[in-house]
């Protein structure tokens, strides 16, 4: 299960679950009695070949994913907690310095109010 949390995992689920806020787009209690909030995204199976029915993930305020939990075909629940996360250990901040050449395109994010 861990490695849903990879990128070929959330592709994994984008393909063969249907995706829906759990239960609102807005950030709700971890758990009940929990002050850290979180989104929480439910992700349902299109059909009974995956492994897991249901799975609910949690993505902090980060962007990171702190839990993934699942229901498995057999009615087991199956839950995984992502703390004290420590993203590009070791890794120094100039490897992700980017300079576009000059014969490259700039899109300005029109998704997005830059202000905001």
């Amino acid at each position: 299960m861990t490695s849903l949390a990879s990128s070929s995992g959330l592709e994994l689920i984008k393909k063969y679950y249907t995706i829906s806020y759990d239960p609102v787009p807005s950030q709700v209690p971890l758990d009940s009695d929990s002050s850290e909030m979180v989104v929480k995204l439910k992700a349902t199976w299109k059909s009974s070949n995956e492994g897991f029915k249901r799975l609910q993930l949690c993505i902090d305020q980060d962007l990171l994913i702190r839990r993934i939990s699942g229901i498995t075909t057999d009615g087991e629940e199956v839950v995984f907690d992502f703390t004290n996360i420590e993203i590009n250990n070791g890794i120094p901040e100039t490897k992700f310095d980017y300079e576009s050449p000059p014969s490259g395109n700039t899109i300005e994010n029109f998704l997005f109010d830059p202000e905001s």
